[in-house]
């Protein structure tokens, strides 16, 4: 194995575990808050207490198949990634829209309160919990855990592309715990689980997750969302659905043309 394979692998397995040391953590602080505080009336805690428990029980298998398996997720070069970043990026800005428009089209219809619940007090807060913590560190861990570990051992056992991609968006939804805005996840999910297994590459759906993270909080910074409520309203119900949809549809094949090109040049070589 080259050093620089050997690192990638070093620092793979440093992540995952810091990874389950977070989530075992949080098991320890939900169960004291369900058990020894006698929260037992609120099932969320219960619900989130489970869910995490699994994360951490798939995360340990990940970890042992990948030292006994040689599965090698993180450590495979990203494909030609000065071509595929910026049509990621693009396609990433087109979807921020679609689920901005989305976000509108529930609030209205289906009266669900969707507004965001993050808030800064500072310029050093937003740095510090929106850039490094929500931007960087979440995008990262999150994409580390549900594309980079669930959607493989998922393809494992169903060996079915379309069944991974939806259930490991699926469990993405359902970690965030916020049924307002479960749909918003359980698409966002699907994205960049199709990007995944698009590319080949982990990096890709880290960089449309960074951006979407980037763009949200800084929307409850610098105070967009207000504009954006007294804006969104001024579309019809009908046709912001249409947006969506064309922008899904657009998505969809922009993705596929860009991999296209990849696999192309990838035979050229």
């Amino acid at each position: 194995m080259r050093p620089i394979h050997k690192l990638f692998k070093l620092l793979n397995i440093c992540l995952m575990s810091l990874g389950i040391g977070i989530i075992l953590s949080t098991i320890i602080i939900k169960i004291h808050s369900c058990v020894f505080l006698e929260i037992t009336e609120d099932k969320k805690n219960w619900q989130d207490l489970i869910i995490h428990v699994v994360i951490c029980v798939i995360s340990v298998v990940y970890l042992y198949l990948y030292e006994k398996k040689s599965i090698n997720t993180f450590t495979k070069r990203p494909p030609n990634f000065f071509r595929l970043g910026p049509g990621i990026v693009v396609a990433q800005l087109i979807m921020i829209f679609s689920m901005t428009l989305w976000t509108s089209i529930q609030q209205e219809w289906w009266k669900l309160d969707t507004q965001l619940t993050l808030h800064f007090d500072s310029t050093a807060h937003f740095l510090f919990f929106g850039i490094l913590q929500v931007t960087c560190l979440a995008a990262i861990s999150e994409e580390l855990l549900f594309r980079g570990v669930f959607q493989p051992l998922l393809y494992t056992i169903t060996q079915r592309r379309v069944q991974s991609i939806l259930i490991s968006a699926l469990l993405f939804s359902l970690i965030h715990g916020d049924r307002a805005n479960m749909s918003f996840y359980f698409i966002m999910g699907c994205f960049f689980s199709y990007l995944y297994h698009k590319t080949g590459h982990i990096i890709y759906p880290i960089i449309a997750h960074a951006m979407h993270n980037l763009c949200m909080v800084s929307i409850i910074y610098f105070q967009i969302e207000e504009k954006l409520d007294w804006f969104m309203p001024r579309f019809t119900i009908l046709s912001r659905m249409i947006l969506v949809i064309g922008c899904w549809v657009i998505i969809y094949f922009y993705i596929s043309h860009i991999t296209k090109q990849k696999h192309k040049a990838k035979r050229l070589n």
